[in-house]
């Protein structure tokens, strides 16, 4: 059976009730979170990665939102895996520059500092080159008041691509791609 691996966006945090967590787990998948416990720089996100301590060889599918969108399509590449990706962040080395200062989880409220050394930590990843050959999806809003979609539009390159007239940044109307990511799933070996 496939896996979900689902990485959490930006001042965000596991969130097991969320839309798109029962959508996973109503398709019929195993949901495994990449928890960075506030941790927002790439070292956060490969070291929660790295404790899930997957087999390669099993069954994954990278998804995520936002920043967890980019790590989806990152780590999804870096492993050979399939990958979703919902208004997923393209340059978080420039998107995540408005952040800078003192900021608010989302997920517990608590503060967490973000600084220009933490953006700039994103350039590497931002240049490793998407393979076209794993099969990719990304899943977009138009009225995505966080990320424009339209530079998402110009990095698919071979990615399967849906765009919403709505949703906003978090996508929490999965009704309207439940379909897309079923079918997607079922294709992933």
């Amino acid at each position: 059976m496939t896996t979900v691996v689902y990485f959490h966006g930006f001042a965000s945090g596991r969130q097991d009730q969320s839309p798109k967590a029962a959508l996973i787990r109503d398709l019929g998948y195993e949901l495994l979170w990449v928890a960075t416990a506030g941790d927002y720089r790439p070292t956060g996100y490969l070291a929660a990665f790295a404790g899930l301590k997957l087999d390669p060889a099993a069954p994954l599918v990278m998804m995520g939102t936002s920043l967890g969108g980019f790590w989806a399509r990152r780590l999804g590449n870096d492993w050979g895996k399939p990958w979703i990706a919902l208004n997923p962040a393209i340059q978080p080395s420039q998107s995540l520059q408005r952040y800078i200062g003192t900021n608010t989880r989302f997920d517990t409220g608590e503060p967490f500092t973000w600084t220009a050394a933490d953006c700039a930590g994103y350039g590497d990843y931002e240049q490793r080159p998407i393979q076209s050959r794993i099969p990719g999806r990304l899943i977009l809003a138009e009225d995505d008041e966080v990320l424009d979609y339209r530079p998402t539009l110009a990095t698919a390159g071979a990615a399967r691509v849906l765009v919403l007239p709505s949703g906003g940044h978090p996508l929490h109307n999965t009704g309207e791609y439940a379909a897309v990511i079923d079918e997607f799933l079922a294709e992933c070996p």
